[in-house]
């Protein structure tokens, strides 16, 4: 089933749309989850929740690219019920990934909402100008959570290559910022 079709079934509200939404997207859901939380319950249940804020959010919501809508909504609910385990001391892989891009972004308390946007414009032209490897190599790094080692096995290098390679990436980034103004 396409993207646009599975839309149309949570625009009619039928409830066939989870499970239709579940058969072509609940491994993907499932591997974002598992890859900032690092726990299969944890997983399992925030794809559930993932579906019931689909539900809650088509209509009014009419997502252009729905792989990327329910990857966001996915990753969102990973990073929260990150923070709310890591608050308990419990810890994963993502604590790593947070501290990785830390040295990049600060913390911006003057107009939060303007520094988002504008940091958000700011990336995604650090972003397109990288080559399409190493955009796919950083997004599925720091945006999917994907372990260094993983990467390594499918670009076919080792993980310290890979893991030099996102340094050079954080370093042109932090270097990108710096250049455009987002203090540091």
């Amino acid at each position: 089933m396409d993207d646009r079709a599975l839309i149309g079934l949570y625009n009619e509200r039928s409830e066939c749309a989870i499970g239709e939404t579940a058969k072509k997207y609940g491994a993907y859901v499932r591997r974002i989850c598992y890859n900032i939380t690092g726990d299969a319950g944890d997983s399992e249940e925030l794809e559930n929740d993932t579906y019931l804020v689909l539900w809650s959010k088509i209509p009014p919501d009419d997502p252009k690219c729905f792989s990327a809508y329910i990857g966001r909504i996915a990753r969102n609910l990973s990073v929260s019920r990150y923070r709310s385990s890591s608050a308990k001391k419990r810890t994963s892989g993502a604590e790593s990934i947070e501290s990785e891009l830390a040295e990049c972004f600060a913390d911006h308390d003057a107009d939060p909402v303007f520094d988002r946007v504008y940091l958000t414009e700011v990336t995604e032209s650090f972003l397109r100008g990288l080559s399409k490897d190493d955009r796919v190599l950083f997004v599925r790094r720091y945006w999917y959570g994907d372990a260094v080692k993983d990467l390594s096995r499918e670009v076919h290098q080792s993980p310290s290559r890979v893991a030099k390679r996102l340094y050079r990436l954080r370093a042109e980034l932090k270097a990108h910022l710096e250049e455009k103004g987002v203090s540091l």
